[in-house]
């Protein structure tokens, strides 16, 4: 029998006061870092594996800070993604193996949103994001993993979560 891993991934909605768009910050990271030839890229989510001894909430400032620099951040936990094919696409798997040990074991993730305004925050890459840059919602390319249906979900949230407030 395989390991369940659990991983959080962060949906960062950013208004643009300048263009009046909302956008989301995704990574670009390569699918094969020690491959001199760059053998391709994926664009993802802020998202990684939590630590065995981490609180979940603590994990994702963690894994949000290691790819994006972004601190401070209001983080809310909106919902938890669990199909068994989530990472088993093949140009996932190809991404995985470079990174874990067993690339194939099932991944549950929890994702967590927060709106923020774009000019508060200067987002930088690190550890295996190679850029990090501000999505408009409307312009989101093909996304690693299910963070299409991650980014999708978190648009719905906050859509409801805003209605609430108004009504």
């Amino acid at each position: 029998m395989s390991n369940i891993n659990v991983s959080v991934d962060c949906v960062i909605f950013g208004f643009d006061d300048q263009e009046k768009k909302l956008k989301v910050l995704l990574i670009k990271k390569k699918i094969n870092p020690y491959d001199k030839n760059n053998s391709g890229e994926q664009i993802a989510l802020p998202g990684d594996l939590i630590r065995v001894e981490e609180n979940i909430d603590e994990s994702a400032k963690r894994v949000l800070f290691s790819l994006t620099k972004l601190n401070n951040v209001f983080l809310r936990q909106f919902k938890t993604f669990g199909d068994p094919k989530r990472v088993q696409s093949t140009k996932d798997q190809e991404w995985l193996k470079n990174f874990r040990q067993e690339p194939h074991e099932r991944v549950v993730t929890v994702g967590y949103v927060s709106l923020v305004r774009m000019e508060d925050y200067t987002p930088l890459p690190s550890y295996f994001a190679d850029e990090v840059k501000w999505v408009d919602i409307r312009d989101i390319p093909l996304l690693a993993f299910d963070h299409s249906q991650i980014v999708e979900s978190a648009l719905l949230f906050l859509r409801n979560e805003l209605n609430n407030e108004l009504t």
